[in-house]
Formats: C-alpha cells, sequence, structure tokens
C-alpha cells in the first residue's frame, strides 16, 4: 500500500524504559563516536556548507513522503506495552541523502545528516530512540565503504553504491538485535526473545531502503561526478597481505556469520520447545478443569430431583424447613434451600427463611414461574454473593402431587468456590494463579462464572475466545503477551481459559537455550 505522507500521524518517540536501555543508548553513541574520531574535519568552504545544508534539506523531507506500507502487520507488540504493534513504512528515498552525504562530503557530514534523518523517521515512523543511531551508524558504515582505497575486486564493488548498500544491509544485522535489546521492556530474556524474533521487519525495511538508494545512485552514475569521491593510489587489501592474514580475514567473518546463525536457531529452537511445554501443561490443567464443570450440572439436578422424589412435606413450615436442614447436612452439595407453594408465594427455606433475604433473581422468578407450569428442572447462573470470586448455580425444580401436577417449587443454590464437585477444577485455576498466570471460567455467553476479580463476574469476557479447544498467543490488556489455552466444552456452554505471560516461555527458552550456546561458542572460540 503505497503512502503519500507520514505527515497524518502524530509525532512522538518511545523513550527507553529502563536504566538498561539509556546505558545502551549511549553505549551505541560512544561506538559511534569512537569510529568518527579520526575522521572529523571542519570544512570552511562556502560551497561544502551550501551543499551540506542542501542535503540536509532533503534529509528532513524525502524520510516522510513517497512510503509504502507492508502488506503485513507486525504479531507482537513490545512486552508490556498497552498500545497496538504497528510495521515501519519503507520510506524509499529516505537513505538516498546520507549516502550522497557519505561519498561527497565525508565521514561526520553523512553522519550528521544520518542522525537527522533517523530523528525525523524516529518521530513520524519507528517511534523508536534507537533509529537516529541506528541510521547515523549505516552512515558511517557507507562512508568507510566508500572511502576505502583497498584494490582487489571485491573492494572495488564496494566503492560503489549499490554494493556499499548490500553489504551494510548484512553487516548491519547485529546492530539492529542489539538496538532492538536495549530498546525492549521486559527481563532479560523478554529482550533476547524480541530482538531474535521481531527485530527482522525492521532490518527487511532498512534493507529495502538502503539497497534502493544504492541502486539509484549507481543508476544516476554518481561515482562519474566530479564532486564524488575519488582515491588517488591503491593499497593492498588485508587478506593480500599473507597466507595467514589471508585464513584470518576470511575465516572471522564466517565463524561471525556462523556463531551469529547458531545463536537464533538455538533461541528459535529453544523457543519452540518451551512453547511445547508450556502447551502441554496449560492443556493438562485446562482439561482436569473441564472435565468437573460439566458434572456440576448435572450432579446438582439429579441431587435435586433425588429430594423431589423423597417427597417433601409442604403442609407445615417447620415441617419443610427441618426437611430441608436434614438434606442441607446429608448432602454437602447445596449452599441454600426455599420453598414455594402452588402459587408461587414463599413457603420457606435453608438456611435463610426470609424471602428478603434469599433475594430471587429475575431467572430464579421466571424459573419458579416455568416450574408451576410444568417444567421439572432447571438451571441457572446467577451473581455471587457479595464477595466472592466465582458465580452461584441456581437449580429449580417443580415438586409434582399423585396426579403429576406442580404442588410446589424447590428453589437450591450451590456457590462454584465452595462445591466439592468444582475443587478439581478451581484447584487447577490456582494452580496457574500461583505460576504468574490467570484462569477464569466462562458460561456459553462468555460471561465471567470464576475469576480472581470478584468486580468482573457476570461480565463479558473482552479477551479472545476461539469457537473450539486451542492454544494461541494473546495480549492482555496491560499489554503483557501471554500464551493461552483455551478448553470448549462440546455443547459450547461451559469454557475454561488458562494463561500464563510469555515471560515464562521466554524464561524456560533462556534456560534451554544458554546451555548449548556457551558449549558452541567455547568450541568455536577453542577451533578459532
Amino acid at each position: 500500500m503505497v503512502t503519500a505522507t507520514l505527515l497524518d500521524t502524530s509525532p512522538y518517540i518511545d523513550l527507553p524504559y529502563h536504566l538498561i536501555g539509556w546505558l545502551g543508548w549511549f553505549g551505541l553513541a560512544a561506538v559511534l563516536f569512537w569510529g568518527l574520531r579520526k575522521k572529523i574535519q571542519i570544512i570552511s568552504s562556502k560551497k561544502f556548507w551550501t551543499v551540506f545544508l542542501v542535503i540536509l534539506a532533503f534529509s528532513l523531507l524525502l524520510p516522510l513522503f513517497f512510503g509504502i506500507k507492508l502488506p503485513w502487520q507486525s504479531s507482537l507488540p513490545l512486552p508490556n506495552i498497552t498500545r497496538e504493534a504497528s510495521s515501519p513504512v519503507i520510506m524509499i528515498f529516505s537513505a538516498i541523502p546520507w549516502m550522497l552525504a557519505a561519498g561527497i562530503l565525508g565521514f561526520w557530514p553523512a553522519v550528521a545528516i544520518g542522525f537527522a534523518t533517523g530523528l525525523v523517521t524516529a518521530l513520524w515512523n519507528t517511534h523508536n530512540l534507537f533509529t537516529p543511531l541506528e541510521t547515523a551508524s549505516l552512515a558511517l558504515l557507507i562512508s568507510y565503504a566508500f572511502r576505502q582505497n583497498y584494490r582487489s575486486r571485491i573492494f572495488q564493488w564496494l566503492r560503489r553504491p549499490l554494493g556499499a548498500a548490500v553489504a551494510v544491509a548484512f553487516v548491519a544485522v547485529p546492530v539492529y538485535l542489539l538496538t532492538t535489546f536495549f530498546g525492549t521492556n521486559g527481563s532479560l530474556a523478554a529482550r533476547l526473545d524480541y530482538a531474535f524474533t521481531q527485530s527482522w521487519m525492521l532490518m527487511l525495511v532498512n534493507a529495502i531502503q538502503i539497497i534502493f538508494a544504492g541502486f539509484v545512485l549507481d543508476l544516476a552514475l554518481v561515482t562519474k561526478s566530479k564532486y564524488w569521491i575519488k582515491q588517488k593510489s591503491f593499497v593492498p587489501s588485508p587478506y593480500e597481505t599473507g597466507l595467514q592474514e589471508k585464513v584470518f580475514y576470511i575465516a572471522l567473518p564466517i565463524i561471525f556469520v556462523l556463531l551469529l546463525t547458531l545463536a537464533i536457531a538455538d533461541w528459535i529452537v529453544a523457543g519452540k520447545a518451551a512453547e511445547k511445554m508450556l502447551e502441554s501443561r496449560l492443556k493438562s490443567t485446562a482439561e482436569i478443569a473441564a472435565e468437573n464443570i460439566p458434572s456440576l450440572i448435572d450432579t446438582g439436578q439429579g441431587l435435586l430431583l433425588d429430594m423431589v422424589d423423597s417427597h417433601i412435606p409442604m403442609d407445615l413450615p417447620e415441617t419443610a424447613h427441618a426437611f430441608l436442614k436434614e438434606k442441607m447436612r446429608s448432602i454437602p452439595f447445596f449452599t441454600q434451600f426455599y420453598l414455594f407453594d402452588l402459587t408461587g408465594a414463599p413457603l420457606t427455606g435453608y438456611p435463610v427463611t426470609d424471602i428478603n433475604q434469599y433475594v430471587l433473581t429475575p431467572e430464579e422468578i421466571a424459573g419458579v414461574q416455568l416450574a408451576l407450569n410444568g417444567v421439572l428442572i432447571q438451571s441457572y447462573v446467577i451473581a455471587p454473593v457479595e464477595g466472592d470470586n466465582s458465580a452461584q448455580v441456581a437449580y429449580i425444580a417443580a415438586i409434582p402431587d399423585e396426579y403429576g401436577l406442580a404442588k410446589g417449587v424447590i428453589s437450591a443454590r450451590t456457590n462454584l468456590g465452595v462445591n466439592l464437585f468444582s475443587q478439581p477444577a478451581l484447584l487447577a485455576l490456582q494452580e496457574i494463579h500461583n505460576a504468574g498466570g490467570e484462569g477464569v471460567i466462562l458460561d456459553g455467553q462468555n460471561r465471567i462464572l470464576y475469576d480472581s476479580n470478584p468486580s468482573l463476574i457476570l461480565t463479558t469476557y473482552q479477551g479472545r475466545v476461539p469457537e473450539n479447544s486451542e492454544y494461541f498467543e494473546d495480549t492482555s490488556g496491560t499489554g503483557t503477551r501471554r500464551m493461552v489455552y483455551a478448553s470448549i466444552s462440546e455443547a459450547k456452554d461451559w469454557k475454561i481459559l488458562l494463561s500464563l505471560p510469555a515471560s515464562t516461555t521466554q524464561d524456560l527458552s533462556l534456560q534451554i537455550a544458554i546451555p548449548l550456546l556457551a558449549i558452541s561458542i567455547l568450541i568455536s572460540i577453542g577451533a578459532f
């Protein structure tokens, strides 16, 4: 998708979230100045400053116009940041000014113009404080490529804009890994995970911009221009000075690339293994919970029908009260009973005898009328007792006379939080909660029946709820990535959702990856 300008977006820059981010920023700036330390030469020529200011003006404008949005979105936001992820836009002409400056003006003008380009890009595109340093670093590398005077063919190719652009696009990979690591919020494992798995979008965007700029400059034959840097003499390249040096300069990049590839592959493999372990844990826990919830409804209905069959005395409230009291003690399932006569008027209950204290919900009021009209058994999910973190289940059954007509109605309630049949499910959810995760029980309408936060009971669940049981990745309301397993009943009337923060996977990945990576590095160093 073509974007004419970025000026219709709000400019802002995300500052580093922790001290380590600032240390990384100033550390990269120090490395940049160290690489530039012997190349700073102030030129007082009016012509030089005129060209510099013209290129600087274009460097502030071109990053804002003529862009291409990638057809896909970045899948993950920054850890613990409550903002949707967005992919950077390819501003196809943005790298041309500082590449021109590298070939015409010299090292420090290219770095300064690169920093200015990066600052504009950071404000309207990437919103990352490291972007100016990244672009300035690329400008410094391009300047070294243009201005080296080695005579071998590969270095001749590097003096061409396209050749230098392709080489720098690959050499800059560690730079982006480091800046993503320092610019990410979270633990060490979260930073490594985001750097190794989510920085490739940024690398791709910048590689396209640099290579396109190199192609345009090559096409314009800028190397033939009288303003372009010309080398008056050439020296042997480093690997031409001797056999040992040749082996060293060929082997060193190869070993570095192999180690970097090994580190990334090691992390990806460790991440996949950790994710499988986490999925297995969530799935087994969710299935334990899901097995017990449906039986709660069936058991409650069966027990209430058994009570009806045992001929509940309806003649005297005192006799009925004693009957209910005995059943409450003998059947440790229900928490409340209440009886209604054939007109629907309240008769008595246990442990609460006053209907005003029992407080019928609209569902129960309707259920009593349905029972009097012949509906044998019903069940409803109702609001919890104040302060509880789980909903109640209300059962309503008709009490028939000898002719099968309803002569009364019994209402029974049970609390998910204290019912013995729901305890295995709640213990499974508590296990996940103790591990730093979350667990909820939902009904068929995605209402929350159990949650550690009582204020959320019977509210609609705001996260993603799949149609069938599956494992997926989601983002919480606080911006935290989390791994979720949803167990959905066949009738879709009960749903168990368990989640653990992605940091759990990342920490496990780190534990798996570091020993293998350390061994590989030691072997490589020893062999070298």
